[in-house]
């Protein structure tokens, strides 16, 4: 069944997406925002390329609630991240503010990864993830 396939895909996904998570926490310890930006998207670019199944079943909201159920520690993972990543600019900002925060910019990322791994062709892809890159960083230095 589809759970199934979403739980064995929980399973092996941890693993896969650790490397991104690391690479986001280290990035995590530029200057500012912009810096920091630049370089989680690349990784993350990379990685949704890499296992379109990822982005077919985690980083989707609308999914059935068994198969929901089944992806929800990856998302709430993911979540902790880049909440975590986010504090770190936003030192004076309440826990639920920054946890709010996250939320939105997970969802400007699920908005424009199909797009971006979609592209038909390398320039098209370069293009919208510098358009995505903008997009974070607009909204990050504003929130």
């Amino acid at each position: 069944s589809k759970a199934d396939f979403a739980r064995a895909l929980r399973e092996h996904s941890p693993a896969e997406f650790s490397g991104v998570r690391r690479t986001f926490m280290d990035v995590g310890m530029e200057a500012s925002i912009e810096p920091t930006n630049d370089a989680v998207v690349g990784p993350l670019v990379e990685f949704n390329l890499a296992h379109p199944g990822f982005k077919a079943l985690f980083a989707r909201s609308d999914l059935p609630a068994d198969m929901r159920d089944a992806v929800a520690p990856v998302q709430q993972a993911m979540h902790q991240t880049v909440a975590t990543l986010i504090g770190r600019f936003m030192t004076e900002r309440e826990p639920a503010d920054v946890d709010r925060v996250a939320t939105v910019a997970i969802q400007i990322v699920r908005g424009m990864m199909p797009l971006i791994t979609e592209a038909p062709d390398p320039a098209t892809r370069d293009a919208l993830t510098a358009e995505l890159r903008t997009a974070l960083a607009g909204y990050l230095t504003r929130a």
